[in-house]
């Protein structure tokens, strides 16, 4: 594209949904062939291209084959006042992660309904989600909390038992069960019942 907004040439990618019909338009201007929601935040990546530089990025939808598809944009300066397009499909990728943030969304509902203490670990034994009422126990924050593993919040002698336990039930498939003991901050003495399961 030049920095006039024609196409001055055009390849097409095999085996992708093209948001442009593989069509003969190589002369014609953005906003010909593009619609304008598509060509305005295009063409101004081609002026902020050319006047930086720098690669320029955006993401933008449009039906094709009456299908709702998502698409990237990258507009990399390619010649004196000429840039390259590089357009790809990222619907799956779009898709995917909407799920992944529903069900992100639908667990933490889950676990936040929880009455009891809650929480998830990876198979590194590092806690990947938790509940309030966890939080509340441990007097922690969130972010105190996820991506830590034991070892971080605990003795090492309980740290270890705990980890123990993970690797127990990842390895053999099978609930535990078990009671606990413990002492809190201010010295009262606590009992625990904790159910680990594999999921």
């Amino acid at each position: 594209i030049n920095k006039e907004g024609y196409f001055v040439n055009f390849k097409a990618a095999k085996n992708e949904s093209l948001i442009i019909p593989d069509s003969n338009f190589v002369g014609k201007h953005l906003c010909e062939v593009l619609s304008s929601d598509i060509a305005l935040p295009a063409m101004a990546c081609v002026e902020k291209a050319l006047a930086t530089g720098e690669t320029q990025v955006f993401e933008s939808q449009a039906y094709v084959d009456n299908l709702l598809r998502y698409y990237e944009f990258r507009i990399v300066v390619s010649a004196e006042n000429e840039v390259m397009a590089i357009v790809r499909d990222v619907t799956e990728t779009k898709l995917f992660l909407e799920l992944l943030q529903q069900q992100e969304r639908q667990l933490k509902a889950i676990l936040n309904n929880i009455p009891g203490s809650a929480w998830l670990k990876d198979s590194e034994s590092r806690y990947i989600a938790v509940n309030e009422p966890l939080l509340k126990l441990f007097n922690k924050k969130l972010e105190d909390v996820v991506g830590k593993t034991d070892y971080d919040l605990f003795p090492p002698d309980l740290a270890q038992k705990c980890i123990n336990d993970d690797r127990e039930v990842l390895s053999t498939g099978q609930r535990k069960y078990f009671e606990e003991f413990s002492t809190n901050p201010d010295g009262s003495e606590v009992w625990f019942e904790t159910i680990k399961t594999p999921i």
